[in-house]
């Protein structure tokens, strides 16, 4: 969901898809290499970038209400972000060398197997567990027990994409302003502002 806005030449941007990578305090988001259709130049503080997103997207669902959330969080949240984080323990293993492709592959495999089956089970609980679309509910009070596989469900119905532009040239500091969520066309059913 998360974009590079870093204008590439001819007025374009590069668009490319931005991933998260693991840092030695926390996280990054990264545009994607050259070589795998990014631009390599743009990353931000993940942390950062998601609390600014989480402070546009909670006033719209208290506002439209937040059809599908379940009364109870998913029994196994904690299984599947203890294989996230293993799988992104072990990518950051071999990108520092310290595992060798032979290791690393086949343990890559299995780990995407565990988070591809308990991501279906997730699903499949969300499913069950649907409310009426017309039903609201406190979502602020909710949303910091929610896994992160289950606000990414709510953001997407929200949220087409959230552009990241470059910073000011020499600034370290985080900011919010280029960051830009860009928003469904319809939220709830009115348009989205």
């Amino acid at each position: 969901m998360v974009r590079c806005g870093r204008p590439l030449g001819g007025g374009q941007n590069c668009g490319a898809s931005m991933h998260g990578h693991p840092t030695k305090m926390s996280y990054e988001y990264r545009c994607r290499p050259a070589l795998d259709g990014g631009c390599g130049r743009l990353s931000r503080q993940g942390p950062a970038v998601d609390n600014l997103i989480t402070q546009y997207v909670l006033p719209r669902f208290e506002e439209h209400g937040a059809p599908g959330l379940p009364l109870t969080p998913w029994p196994d949240t904690h299984k599947l972000e203890i294989s996230e984080q293993r799988k992104a323990a072990l990518q950051e293993q071999w990108y520092a060398g310290e595992i060798s492709d032979s290791r690393y592959f086949p343990r890559l495999a299995q780990e995407e197997t565990e988070i591809k089956r308990l991501v279906n089970e997730q699903q499949a609980w969300l499913i069950r567990c649907h409310l009426g679309a017309g039903e609201r509910m406190d979502t602020r009070a909710r949303w910091d027990g929610l896994s992160m596989s289950e606000k990414r469900e709510f953001l997407s119905h929200l949220l087409v994409s959230v552009i990241i532009q470059p910073g000011t040239k020499g600034s370290h500091r985080f900011e919010p302003a280029r960051v830009i969520p860009v928003w469904r066309a319809t939220v709830g059913g009115s348009p989205a502002a």
